[in-house]
């Protein structure tokens, strides 16, 4: 929970990380539109809102591991193949772009790599020859 100074309090990781990226001094994290043509916050929402694939996966794959959830091999089974799609999609993605809106670092790229951590760390063995999750 964050509280702001106009007194109200921010509960919702994605409502807070919108919130501080739009009081940061990097316009590009977080940009104004310059015009009604301008979509590049909104893609940077569209990113920030699909993250929560990620999200799901975790709370179904990983939670379980640490005791946190029961564990339902259904909804695992559910979770391994929702990320090695999430996955797939960044690989597109990320084919033709260095980030996932435009040419900077914005917050998009922070959601979406924060999202992705605790996967990547508990379930995601890196060996040299191939990326492949459990």
């Amino acid at each position: 929970m964050l509280e702001t100074p106009q007194g109200g309090a921010l509960t919702e990781s994605s409502a807070i990380a919108r919130y501080l990226a739009s009081l940061s001094t990097s316009p590009s994290l977080y940009p104004q539109p310059v015009d009604a043509s301008d979509t590049t916050r909104a893609l940077i929402d569209a990113w920030i809102d699909w993250a929560t694939i990620l999200d799901k996966a975790t709370e179904a794959w990983v939670y379980p591991l640490f005791g946190v959830r029961p564990h339902q091999q259904a909804a695992v089974e559910t979770a391994k193949s929702d990320f090695e799609k999430a996955l797939q999609t960044l690989e597109t993605h990320l084919s033709s772009s260095t980030f996932l809106v435009g040419e900077n670092l914005t917050l998009a790229d922070l959601v979406v790599v924060s999202h992705l951590l605790l996967l990547y760390l508990v379930v995601c063995p890196i060996s040299n020859t191939s990326f492949t999750p459990f």
